[in-house]
């Protein structure tokens, strides 16, 4: 009997998707047919979760990487079987997808995974942030998000006189919103009565985070919580609401929106 035996080396843990998505990665040859009834590769890639949600965010993605193929000769099966910045992102989106019921976030997730594929913003940081925010958010924020890039064409496109911002006054940032979409606020009111400031208070938790992800910017009124419309004119007459996003929210919104090569 060997007095000092080797210790035994614990099992190696079973991979999960994103391992299969790294393998997936190395494999050259591997087929993913765009155009088959399935997919091959995404069936690797996600062989242990399994489901009917994942089996609907997988078939949808494929087909509009199917129909962007048709439209950028570079995007071929091949290529992305090998692109170490597609995996990445697809895996990252795909765990946010499962995750999810909600549209608006569902076509966030698919978009961004599309526009990496295409090679739009290559940069592998800012994908990572990016598809992180769509998954921290939720519907309401991305709704509000693409109110806050055009204020003015949102009201435009309901029928609705534009709002304008008169000098020496403060527009609250909460009733324009309401203005602008009174079915969100319907949607974010308190289920009890008694709580009637509760969709206000959720409005400012939402602008409170847009405006700390450095996606829009927002002004304080003084000694009070409630944030207004920034103030873009020194002009004496009222002037209509401009947009409030950033350079960064821009940015975020053109990862989140579909290539234009499928717009119709």
């Amino acid at each position: 009997m060997n007095p000092n035996p080797l210790p035994r080396l614990q099992p190696a843990p079973e991979r999960d998707a994103f391992d299969y998505s790294v393998a997936a990665a190395r494999v050259g040859g591997l087929v993913f047919p765009f155009l088959g009834a399935g997919a091959t590769f995404f069936d690797l890639v996600t062989a242990p979760l399994r489901g009917k949600r994942l089996s609907s965010w997988l078939e949808e993605l494929r087909i509009r990487l199917n129909d962007l193929s048709q439209k950028v000769a570079a995007l071929t099966p091949e290529s992305l079987a090998l692109d170490d910045a597609f995996i990445s992102a697809f895996a990252q989106a795909t765990q946010s997808a499962v995750r999810t019921h909600q549209r608006e976030k569902l076509d966030a997730l698919r978009n961004a995974v599309l526009n990496v594929a295409h090679g739009k913003d290559a940069n592998a940081d800012r994908q990572g942030q990016f598809i992180s925010l769509v998954d921290r958010f939720t519907a309401a924020h991305l709704k509000l998000l693409y109110f806050f890039q055009n204020p003015a064409g949102h009201f435009e496109r309901r029928g609705i006189p534009v709002p304008t911002v008169v000098i020496g006054t403060n527009l609250l940032v909460y009733q324009l919103v309401c203005a602008a979409m009174p079915e969100l606020r319907q949607e974010l009111q308190s289920p009890s009565e008694d709580r009637t400031a509760a969709a206000f208070q959720m409005f400012e938790v939402l602008f409170d985070d847009l405006v700390s992800a450095k996606l829009i910017r927002l002004q304080r009124v003084k000694d009070n919580e409630a944030w207004i419309m920034p103030r873009f004119s020194t002009q004496p007459t009222p002037y209509p609401v401009n947009p409030v996003t950033t350079h960064l929210g821009d940015d975020f919104l053109a990862f989140i929106t579909e290539p234009q090569e499928l717009l119709p």
